[in-house]
């Protein structure tokens, strides 16, 4: 059973929380509300930098033989040059996992700048046969970020009346900054690891997926669809705007890439970040008397919910991480304005989390706005138990998708080196990785045919 409800509010202010739902009452008026977005609505107008809910563009390979190698007939990516190291990783044969995951960790793709790694799929999937279509992210400016869907059926995700494949694979193409190159390095045990920034999140998973896919067709006659969405680590723009924009019926199984030590994830907890916002008054450090410290009740705020306990299930405890602090201009002024921005990790509902937080903040004084959250998700079980079977704490584009009945989650790699200066993954489990994936195919297709 797959259960999964995002909440996906951005910056809501919640100085009034509803029983129901994540609601809140407005705190800034109508008129100034409009004084924020006429100017910002002009500019995008005036410029045409924003694409609203792209729809899906179908790619083709150029026909013009004067074309360049990496050329690459889509609007989508009209005059976008494909970084050198790319293009003459196109020409040398990529059906090794380490090869094409060491290709993709080539070129910097912090998030934002994922275009050439979408560009790079695309055109790969192309020379292996695959028909492809590209997505410009809703809010990309200039269509910066792109979304890659590859499958072996013609009609694909433009046509409504097209069917879906059985099992969708999906993972990001976006990584934490900063960028790191790929190495391969031994250790004193003899095993060979796979080093630098998206080797297990999630180039090592991208690259893997894509063989798995691409060899489940050829050798086993499987249609296996393949989507990698821009923007997974900071908003999760990406699925949201493939969200509504692909087959007419959901697929009945997605297997989300992320790393897992190749265990299959049994439940994933769920989030909420939080803007705190205190406001004070500037006045000479002289004479503090004539201005009011915002920094003061933001501290008071963030130390009242470090000491709170939060609920603890099976899934283990709520946790909170103050990740980030800014306030003030110098040490010789009071300072007028100050934030934090705070993670919880659930085990349950946001609104709870929600609700004693914004208690906590009103009586200092400070707002809290609603960044992100989702609720816990629950993957589906293989009914063979063939792999090990675990939990994780960390986020994922699952719970902003609901374009698939029911998901699972599976990767190489652990999630305790990403985002570090020493993420890694052992080439083993890389090379394990893409068989894993083809037996969790056969599975699934296996799964379908029972249940019918």
């Amino acid at each position: 059973m797959f259960l999964h409800r995002s909440h996906q509010v951005a910056f809501a202010n919640c100085a009034k929380v509803s029983s129901e739902s994540l609601e809140y009452a407005p705190c800034r008026s109508a008129i100034n509300a409009l004084m924020y977005l006429l100017p910002l609505a002009l500019l995008l107008v005036f410029y045409g930098l924003t694409v609203l809910g792209a729809e899906w563009e179908r790619c083709s390979l150029p026909t013009d033989a004067s074309a360049t190698p990496a050329g690459l007939a889509c609007a989508a990516m009209r005059e976008t040059v494909l970084d050198e190291k790319l293009e003459q990783a196109l020409t040398a044969p990529l059906q090794d996992v380490v090869r094409l995951t060491m290709a993709l960790m080539s070129v910097d793709t912090s998030t934002g700048k994922e275009r050439q790694a979408s560009f790079f799929l695309a055109r790969f999937l192309m020379l292996e046969g695959m028909d492809v279509w590209l997505q410009c992210v809703t809010g990309a400016t200039a269509c910066g970020q792109v979304n890659v869907y590859g499958d072996f059926f013609g009609e694909g995700p433009i046509s409504g009346h097209s069917k879906p494949p059985k099992v969708l694979l999906c993972s990001h193409t976006d990584a934490v900054p900063p960028h790191v190159m790929p190495q391969l390095e031994r250790d004193g045990d003899e095993n060979t690891w796979l080093t630098g920034r998206g080797s297990n999140d999630a180039k090592g998973q991208v690259a893997a997926m894509t063989l798995a896919a691409l060899q489940a067709h050829r050798d086993l006659g499987l249609r296996v669809g393949l989507l990698f969405v821009s923007d997974e680590e900071v908003t999760h723009t990406g699925m949201k705007t493939a969200n509504d924009k692909l087959f007419a019926t959901n697929f009945p199984f997605m297997v989300m890439g992320e790393p897992t030590k190749r265990e299959l994830i049994s439940k994933q907890k769920g989030m909420l970040k939080v803007l705190l916002e205190a406001t004070g008054r500037s006045a000479h450090s002289g004479y503090p008397e004539y201005g009011k410290c915002a920094i003061t009740p933001l501290v008071e705020t963030l130390a009242d919910l470090t000491r709170q306990r939060w609920p603890v299930d099976a899934l283990g405890e709520t946790t909170m991480n103050i990740g980030l602090i800014e306030g003030g201009t110098a040490a010789n002024i009071v300072p007028e304005y100050a934030t934090a921005q705070v993670m919880f990790r659930l085990v349950g509902s946001p609104e709870p989390i929600l609700e004693r937080t914004c208690q906590i903040a009103e009586k200092h004084g400070v707002e809290v706005t609603v960044i992100s959250s989702n609720e816990p998700v629950e993957y589906f079980r293989l009914p063979q138990d063939l792999y090990e079977v675990g939990v994780v704490s960390y986020n994922t584009d699952t719970g902003y998708g609901t374009f698939f009945d029911r998901a699972l989650l599976f990767g190489a790699g652990s999630i305790l080196t990403a985002h570090t200066a020493n993420e890694r993954v052992l080439v083993r489990d890389l090379e394990h990785l893409v068989k894993d994936h083809i037996k969790i195919i056969q599975m699934l297709y296996e799964t379908l045919h029972d249940e019918l």
